[in-house]
């Protein structure tokens, strides 16, 4: 058993991804905030098919890139998840990144 199914999250994680063979893809159903266990409030995408994914600020720059800045015409739109080696403060983990291309995916 994966230490990760132990610990379940409302929200996507890298270990989904992985589980997943190493893509994910979604598409958009919103963009909204939802208030984490800490009390801060984050920005979220929410999809049709899968978990939700906190958004970072390198995950908004580069669907911001595929499809415009206002969040409401992102809706149907798809975008491909995939892991990559990340710097968080000091140390390096796995992190989700969104491709930066629109997806031929079988929908």
């Amino acid at each position: 058993m994966k230490i990760d199914t132990l610990f379940p999250s409302k929200y996507l994680k890298s270990s989904d991804i992985e589980e997943a063979g190493g893509e994910l893809f979604g598409t958009i159903k919103e963009v909204g905030t939802d208030t984490m266990p800490d009390g801060a409030n984050k920005a979220v995408v929410a999809f049709e098919e899968i978990k939700p994914l906190i958004l970072n600020v390198t995950n908004k720059n580069v669907i911001k890139g595929l499809y415009g800045d206002e969040t409401d015409l992102w809706k149907g739109k798809k975008v491909l998840l995939y892991t990559a080696e990340v710097s968080f403060g000091s140390k390096t983990t796995t992190g989700i990144r969104v491709k930066d291309e629109v997806p031929e995916a079988p929908f």
